[in-house]
């Protein structure tokens, strides 16, 4: 929370995309200004009616759309995408960034499960065992995805998992 609080600017009048957005408590504890447009979209339809229910003062406009976020048909794009929880269980990483890249103007913020950590051996085999494949990351190879497809990227390791913020190129 700290690390995307840093990272996350002043939000009024900015257009933000929360993918995956859950219920909607992450992104109640980090912004900080009023955006002028805030789209929650997550593939739970109960979830994102928690999240317009905790958002729907937050913003000028606010949307809440029950939509994998890989093929919502909004092709807007927003100050900030944030996706957390989305790597977790996505098996194409590169088609996932790809994808949260060409929604956003200016930043995306977004989290990496962590490899060799207790809790991702633990995770990846209750899931596996449930017939969900579970994916995590080292250092190396989160950088050696991320930095060929951003202007700049910060990244920061948490215990369970990596943070990263990539600035946007913007088109020429």
């Amino acid at each position: 929370m700290r690390v995307v609080r840093t990272w996350l600017p002043d939000t009024t009048g900015l257009d933000i995309l929360d993918a995956g957005c859950g219920d909607g408590e992450f992104l109640s504890r980090l912004l900080h200004g009023r955006p002028a447009r805030l789209r929650l979209e997550d593939c739970v339809r109960k979830w994102t009616e928690m999240a317009r229910e905790r958002h729907q003062d937050t913003a000028d406009h606010v949307e809440a759309v029950s939509t994998d976020v890989r093929t919502s048909p909004d092709r807007a794009r927003y100050d900030a995408v944030l996706a957390f929880g989305l790597f977790d269980y996505e098996v194409d990483w590169p088609g996932m960034l790809t994808c949260l890249l060409s929604r956003s103007r200016r930043w995306l913020i977004a989290d990496f499960p962590k490899s060799g950590t207790c809790r991702s051996r633990a995770r990846s085999v209750w899931l596996r065992a449930h017939g969900v494949v579970y994916h995590s990351t080292r250092r190396a190879p989160l950088e050696s995805l991320l930095r060929p497809a951003a202007a700049a990227v910060d990244i920061e390791e948490l215990p369970l998992q990596w943070v990263a913020r990539l600035e946007i190129t913007p088109p020429a």
